[in-house]
């Protein structure tokens, strides 16, 4: 497998480990000196896992589908459809890879309506 679909499968296998409450598992995917970019928790990996860790039990019953990995060079995008009882998300996480691991993370979102009037939906 050459790196490019190997970060492919890193990429997926994170966000698998988070929604299936393995957070620590997920984080050794991640090169901790690493960056991520969610203005919800301080700089850091350590900090965001941190948060996770604190906020998987306020939402216990999570479901993950992928429906698009996009990558190029040392970089990731997964399209989600997140569903996070009782709303749900489509979500975007771009990951930059160093030496095989996550070392920067992105992630952009936005909630689902109940009444979708686009007949081509989101996904």
């Amino acid at each position: 497998m050459n790196n490019v679909e190997n970060n492919k499968k890193i990429a997926v296998q994170f966000l698998e480990h988070i929604v299936n409450r393995k957070i620590d598992e997920a984080y050794q995917l991640v090169n901790m000196d690493g960056k991520h970019h969610s203005p919800f928790y301080p700089a850091g990996f350590s900090a965001l896992q941190k948060g996770m860790k604190e906020n998987d039990g306020n939402i216990p019953e999570k479901k993950l589908t992928v429906h698009q990995v996009i990558a190029e060079d040392n970089m990731v995008s997964v399209f989600v459809h997140l569903a996070l009882k009782p709303y749900e998300m489509a979500v975007v996480y771009i990951f930059k890879f160093k030496d095989g691991k996550i070392d920067e993370l992105w992630d952009c979102g936005m909630s689902i309506p109940e009444e979708i009037k686009n007949k081509d939906g989101i996904f």
